[in-house]
Order: C-alpha cells, then sequence, then structure tokens
C-alpha cells in the first residue's frame, strides 16, 4: 500500500515538475519576445527623436527665411517718390554740369 501511494506521489511530483518545466520554457519564450519588443521599442523612439530634431532644425530654418524675405521685401519696396526726387536731383546736376 505505501509503495502505492509513494508511486503515486512520485507521479504526482514528475508530472508537477514537468509542467513546471514547460512553465519555465514558455517564460523564456515571453521574455525574448518582450525583449525583442522593448529593442524594437527603442529604435523608434530614436528614430523619432532623430526626426523631431530634424524637424525642429527645419521650423527654425523656415522662420528664419521668412525673417530674411520679410527684410529683403522691404529693402527692394520702391519708394516712388523718393525715386522721383533723385531723378530729378540727377538731371539737375547733369544739366548744370552740360552748361
Amino acid at each position: 500500500m505505501s509503495l502505492i501511494i509513494s508511486l503515486i506521489a512520485i507521479i504526482l511530483i514528475v508530472s508537477s515538475m514537468i509542467i513546471d518545466i514547460k512553465r519555465i520554457k514558455s517564460n523564456k519564450e515571453v521574455i525574448k519576445a518582450d525583449n525583442k519588443v522593448y529593442i524594437a521599442q527603442q529604435e523608434l523612439n530614436s528614430k523619432l527623436e532623430e526626426r523631431n530634431k530634424i524637424l525642429k532644425e527645419s521650423q527654425k530654418e523656415i522662420i528664419k527665411m521668412k525673417e530674411y524675405y520679410k527684410e529683403l521685401k522691404d529693402n527692394l519696396s520702391i519708394n516712388y517718390d523718393h525715386l522721383t526726387e533723385e531723378v530729378i536731383k540727377r538731371i539737375n546736376k547733369n544739366s548744370e554740369k552740360i552748361i
């Protein structure tokens, strides 16, 4: 009788060990999958940070270009009254030289 109880106990212990070993293997596989996901997430974060940095730099450049455009536009705008006065002055100077 004790031999049967011992045999049943051994079978239960062995089966529980087999189940535990399978769980450990499946946990290792889950950990490997989690590590792959973590690495992929880190790479994605790195690429996103790079992209954001490039976007910030391009926005700064766009703002600079807008400022330069405004400045250039202001510098190139023609003041017709002033232009007319300058033309009259030059004509008068040239006419004085001729006389």
